[in-house]
């Protein structure tokens, strides 16, 4: 299989508990060390890295458990551009342990969990994450 590497970035809303979006972020990716970037005065985000199949894990467990892999396959592999994907996930559900792409531009009112994936096959990575064994 082919090397991946991953970058988890979660922006913090001025209303936004620090560390229930640290939460929602690890119930996705429990072995992303997150660090807090302050951009200016009022814009701050949560960002991680990873190196690996293992960072994906719990996503591809996730996917199995929710049994949204077929929904899954078509939106990710949507996401593919050339030699990354990039797949928004929603915060709340996140938060509460779930997974709920997306898709749109403001369809999460308090901004996505945004997960780049740079690697020389991103397919191999979506049909890894989906496979039904």
């Amino acid at each position: 299989m082919s090397e991946l590497d991953l970058k988890v970035e979660a922006d913090l809303l001025l209303t936004e508990d620090e560390e229930k979006v640290r939460l929602a972020v690890s119930n996705l990716f429990p072995q992303i060390k997150l660090n807090l970037l302050e951009v200016n005065d009022i814009h701050r985000k949560l960002v991680g890295e990873g190196r690996g199949f293992e960072c994906l894990l719990r996503l591809k467990e996730l996917l199995r458990r929710e049994r949204i892999r077929a929904a899954a396959w078509n939106i990710l592999t949507s996401l593919i551009h050339e030699n990354y994907l990039t797949i928004n996930l929603n915060k709340q559900a996140a938060y509460a342990g779930h997974i709920s792409f997306v898709t749109e531009p403001g369809e999460s009112a308090l901004g996505p969990i945004t997960v780049y994936i740079r690697s020389e096959d991103p397919r191999e990575i979506v049909e890894w994450l989906v496979e039904t064994n």
